[in-house]
C-alpha cells in the first residue's frame, strides 16, 4: 500500500505540470463560419486530463449503446452519465462479468484524488492501468477485473474530425450545420451535421439523439440518408450524416414546383415509398413521414429525421405512446393514432397520402389549410380528409384517397404496393416536357400555343381528367346495360317458370 501511495502522489504532481489548453479537443462553432473553438463541459472531465487517445473512453454514450459493446467477460469502458434533473454528470466505469455488467462511479476525493473503492489515484488514467495490469478486482462485492478496454466503433466519432460551416436550419433537435467529416483514412466527407445547440443538454436529449444515431446505423439503402457517426465525447453533441444537395424536400418544392413535371413529382413520391417500404420490412415504423423530413438530391428524395422512429416485433406490429403530453405532428396522423395513441406500418401509410398532397400541392400551405391542429384532430377522428388537389393525377389521386386515406387501418394498401403503382405511373408518364427527347419542339409548342409551362401541365391534367371521365361513363353506361339484360332475364325466367307451374297444375 506504502507504494501505491508513493507512485501515486508523483504521478499526481507530474498530471498537474500539464497543460490543460494543449489537451481539449474543440470542435467548430454551428453559429460561425469563422471557426470558433468551444471547449467540452470541465466541470465533468479531470482538469488536467484528456482521455481522446484512450481506447476505453466513450464520453457520453448511454447505457443503451454501451451494453451492446460489452459482450465479454473482462471487457470495459469508462463513459459519462447524462446528467439527470439536479445533478451533473459523473465518471462511470463499466464492466462486463460473466452474468451481467457493473458500473461503478469514479469518485474524486477532497484531495483531488480518483477512486473507486480503497486504491487512489493522481489521475483516472492511472486509475484504469492500475486494475488492468494487477487484475485487482474493482470491488470485493462485484468480483469485477478490468482485461481489455473496447475501443471506438466506426460510428463513434471525435469532434476534432469535424468542421462546422453554415447553418442550414434549424429544428427541434437544434441546428443542422454543412460540415467536413475527415474518416480515419484521411478521407475528407462533406456532410450534414446535427448540433444539440441552445438547449441545456440533459439525460432525455442524449438518449434522444443516440436513439436516432443507433436506428440510423443499422440501415442502408439508397432512399434513407446514410449516417456516418455520432460525437458524443463533450458538448455538442453532433449527429454526422450525408449531405443531400438539395435540401428539405418541402422548401425545395416552394422554389421549384413549377418546373418540375408530373413524372418528377412522381418520381420522388415513389422514392419516399420506396425509404418507408425498406423501414418497414426492417421492422420500423417511422412515425413522422412528412416533406419536411426527406431530403432531395438532383430531383431523388431519400427519407430522414429517425428521432420518433419506434422497432416493433413480428408478433406486435405496433407502438403506443406512453407520453400524451408529448408534442406530435397532429397534421399527418392517421385517426387510429390521434383515437388511441397507436402506430401501426398503416399509420405510416395514412402520413403517406398526407405527403402526396404535400407533393402535388408544391407545399404551399400545411395540411388542411384554414384549420386549426385541433379542429383537424377533432375532424379527422370524424372521417373528414381532404381532397386531392387539382395537379395530382387521378391514378395517384386513386392512392391517396382509396388507398393511403380508408378509416380502417387493414384497408389501406402496404407501402410495396404503392411503390410499385407510383413507380409505373413515373415511369410511364406522359407529361414528362422536362425530360422530353425533342426539348425545343416542345418549347416551341408552349410558346405557339403562349401558355407557360405550368398552364400546360394543367390543361394536360384537364385533358386527362375529361378523358377517364369519358370512360368512367363509358364503363357506367355498359354497367347499367347488364343490369337491364339481367333484369330482363329475370322477369323471363319468372315468366316461364309461371308458365310450367300453370301447366302441371292443368295436369
Amino acid at each position: 500500500m506504502t507504494k501505491d501511495k508513493e507512485t501515486s502522489n508523483k504521478s499526481r504532481e507530474s498530471a498537474r505540470s500539464r497543460s490543460s489548453s494543449k489537451n481539449r479537443s474543440t470542435v467548430a462553432s454551428p453559429s460561425s463560419t469563422t471557426n470558433t473553438l468551444m471547449q467540452a463541459p470541465s466541470e465533468a472531465l479531470p482538469p488536467h486530463e484528456s482521455f481522446e487517445n484512450e481506447r476505453w473512453w466513450h464520453g457520453m454514450l448511454p447505457r443503451e449503446d454501451i451494453v451492446g459493446l460489452l459482450e465479454k467477460p473482462g471487457q470495459f469502458l469508462v463513459r459519462l452519465t447524462e446528467p439527470t434533473k439536479g445533478k451533473g454528470m459523473k465518471l462511470v466505469l463499466s464492466v462486463r462479468i460473466p452474468t451481467k455488467h457493473h458500473h461503478f462511479v469514479i469518485y474524486k476525493d477532497t484531495n483531488n484524488m480518483y477512486c473507486i473503492e480503497k486504491y487512489k489515484f493522481a489521475t483516472v488514467s492511472e486509475l484504469i492501468n492500475f486494475y488492468v495490469s494487477t487484475k485487482k478486482c474493482i470491488t470485493k462485492k462485484s468480483g469485477a477485473v478490468l482485461i481489455s478496454p473496447v475501443p471506438r466503433q466506426d460510428w463513434e466519432i471525435r469532434h476534432s474530425q469535424i468542421e462546422l460551416g453554415k447553418e442550414l436550419g434549424r429544428g427541434a433537435f437544434g441546428s443542422v450545420c454543412i460540415g467536413t467529416f475527415t474518416q480515419n483514412n484521411g478521407t475528407v466527407k462533406n456532410v450534414a451535421v446535427k448540433v444539440n445547440q441552445g438547449k441545456a443538454l440533459n439525460k432525455e436529449i442524449i438518449q434522444m439523439i443516440c436513439k436516432e444515431a443507433r436506428t440510423m446505423r443499422r440501415y442502408r439503402h439508397k432512399n434513407i440518408v446514410n449516417f456516418y457517426g455520432v460525437a458524443v465525447e463533450q458538448e455538442p453533441i453532433l449527429l454526422v450524416m450525408e449531405l443531400v444537395n438539395d435540401g428539405a424536400l418541402d422548401s425545395y418544392l416552394k422554389k421549384n414546383f413549377d418546373s418540375l413535371s408530373i413524372g418528377d413529382l412522381a418520381l420522388m413520391c415513389a422514392d419516399a415509398a420506396n425509404g418507408i417500404e425498406y423501414l418497414h420490412s426492417k421492422l420500423c415504423i417511422h412515425r413522422d413521414v412528412a416533406a419536411r423530413n426527406c431530403l432531395v438530391s438532383d430531383a431523388r428524395v431519400k427519407i430522414s429525421d429517425f428521432g420518433l422512429t419506434r422497432d416493433v416485433s413480428d408478433k406486435v406490429k405496433q407502438y403506443k405512446i406512453k407520453n400524451l403530453k408529448q408534442k406530435l405532428p397532429i397534421r399527418w396522423l392517421a385517426p387510429e393514432t390521434l383515437i388511441t395513441a397507436t402506430y401501426t406500418y398503416k399509420s405510416d401509410v395514412f402520413s403517406f397520402g398526407i405527403l402526396l398532397w404535400e407533393v402535388f400541392t408544391g407545399c404551399v400551405s400545411e395540411p388542411y389549410p384554414g384549420l386549426t391542429a385541433a379542429e383537424v384532430n377533432a375532424k379527422v377522428k370524424q372521417g373528414y380528409r381532404m381532397d386531392p388537389p387539382s395537379t395530382m393525377p387521378l391514378t395517384i389521386a386513386d392512392i391517396m384517397s382509396e388507398h393511403c386515406f380508408p378509416g380502417a387501418p387493414e384497408d389501406r394498401w402496404e407501402m410495396t404496393q404503392i411503390r410499385k403503382t407510383l413507380e409505373e405511373i413515373a415511369n410511364q408518364s406522359s407529361f414528362d416536357r422536362k425530360k422530353t427527347k425533342d426539348k425545343e419542339l416542345a418549347n416551341d409548342f408552349t410558346r405557339i400555343m403562349d401558355v407557360d409551362p405550368a398552364k400546360a401541365r394543367e390543361a394536360d391534367l384537364k385533358a386527362e381528367r375529361e378523358e377517364r371521365e369519358v370512360k368512367k361513363e363509358k364503363k357506367s353506361d355498359k354497367d347499367e346495360e347488364k343490369e337491364e339484360e339481367k333484369e330482363k332475364d329475370s322477369e323471363k325466367r319468372k315468366v316461364e317458370k309461371e308458365s310450367e307451374k300453370r301447366k302441371k297444375e292443368k295436369a
